[in-house]
C-alpha cells in the first residue's frame, strides 16, 4: 500500500536515489583500500581509519564547490585535513600527494 500524506490519501511518490550523489556513500568503496596487511583488526584502528577517509571525503566534497575549486587553482585558498586523536593528544594532516596522514 502507498504511502499517504497525513489526511491525504493521494500517494506520496518514492524519493529519486541520490545515493551516488552524496560523498559518504563512497565510505565503503574506499575502505577497501585499506593498507597491505589488510583492514585493521582492532576497533578503535577500524574507527580512525574511517575517520580519517571521512576528512578525505570532506575535502574532494569541498572542491565540488565551484568557487573553493577556483580559489584552490588560483591560490588563494588552501585545504588542510586534519585528524586529532583526542585520548592521545596526537594531530595528522592529510597529504595529498602521499594519500595518508602525517604527525604534525
Amino acid at each position: 500500500e502507498p504511502l499517504s500524506s497525513g489526511g491525504q490519501h493521494a500517494p506520496i511518490p518514492p524519493l529519486p536515489d541520490r545515493t551516488q550523489e552524496c560523498p559518504l556513500t563512497r565510505l565503503p568503496r574506499r575502505a577497501q583500500r585499506w593498507p597491505r596487511g589488510g583492514a585493521p583488526k582492532r576497533p578503535q584502528e577500524q574507527r580512525s581509519a574511517l575517520e580519517k577517509e571521512a576528512v578525505v571525503v570532506s575535502l574532494e566534497n569541498l572542491m565540488t564547490f565551484p568557487f573553493v575549486a577556483q580559489a584552490v587553482k588560483a591560490g588563494t585558498l588552501t585545504l588542510h585535513g586534519l585528524w586529532h586523536e583526542i585520548g592521545e593528544g596526537g594531530v595528522e594532516q592529510y597529504s595529498p600527494g602521499t594519500g595518508g596522514f602525517v604527525p604534525i
